[in-house]
């Protein structure tokens, strides 16, 4: 007998549930939905239009990597495998299926990324699995899981892969987990190029640190804006760029900023 699981996944596909994209999107597994010691987070993006159901640390890392990331044009967070086809290959593999006391559960993959291809119209697609370690994985159950997972995707003839959190570069989820909280916040066009055309000056202060300029401000749009914020708000817009993989923002001097030649906005 089907478990409550595979019965709502049969009808959120008849009812048009399952398929969503981009903004429309719906994780299959919410954070309410999840019990377990792991950090979760509900984290909205104001580039992809949502809020993102994030189950772990690592995920909520992975996030923020994948969002700075401009190839990237969707991600589709605990994505649900179709259950028929994770069955099937239960039983050719002759193990069971995850869930199955309850008669079987759908089973999700942390990521799925899609990005541009070089034709018009193409999307080029791959999945995520993010484990925290190499211990995490070669639990004799999680191992079997990831082995369906993997043999699921090379059905599909996508792209699968494990990450491992503990090897994510520490320096660059620092930064971006310092930047997106601005990043992800909507300022027009005529603001940011006003911002960048005021602070360019500052450019020449080379030994300074962005914060030594605390207590100053400029007006833009008539408004007052502090010099350190100002200066914030062009390296998560990416309008000033720095070695954000290698230097802490905070030990940051004016002349590792350079200037993009475009607004990400």
């Amino acid at each position: 007998m089907k478990n409550n699981s595979i019965k709502l996944y049969e009808r959120n596909v008849l009812s048009g549930q399952i398929g969503l994209r981009y903004n429309k999107y719906i994780p299959w597994l919410k954070v309410k939905d999840v019990k377990s010691c792991a950090v979760k987070s509900r984290i909205y993006s104001h580039r992809f239009g949502r809020m993102f159901h994030l189950l772990s640390h690592g995920e909520v890392m992975a996030f923020y990597q994948y969002e700075w990331d401009d190839s990237i044009t969707e991600l589709r967070e605990q994505f649900p495998l179709d259950p028929k086809i994770t069955i099937q290959i239960c039983d050719d593999l002759k193990v069971l299926h995850p869930g199955y006391t309850h008669g079987g559960s759908v089973m999700t993959t942390d990521f799925v990324i899609t990005k541009k291809g070089k034709r018009i119209g193409e999307e080029i697609y791959s999945a995520v699995q993010i484990k925290n370690n190499l211990s995490a994985i070669n639990k004799p159950r999680t191992y079997t899981k990831l082995e369906i997972e993997h043999i699921y995707w090379q059905r599909k003839g996508i792209p699968w892969k494990i990450v491992l959190s503990e090897s994510f570069n520490k320096v660059f989820c620092r930064n971006l987990e310092f930047l997106y909280p601005i990043r992800n916040t909507h300022f027009n066009q005529e603001f940011l190029c006003e911002l960048r055309n005021n602070l360019r000056v500052y450019l020449k202060y080379e030994e300074y640190r962005p914060q030594d300029f605390y207590n100053q401000s400029i007006s833009i749009q008539s408004q007052p804006i502090g010099i350190t914020e100002g200066i914030n708000i062009l390296c998560a817009k990416k309008i000033w760029q720095f070695n954000i993989r290698d230097i802490p923002y905070h030990q940051c001097r004016m002349s590792d900023f350079k200037e993009a030649l475009y607004a990400n906005e």
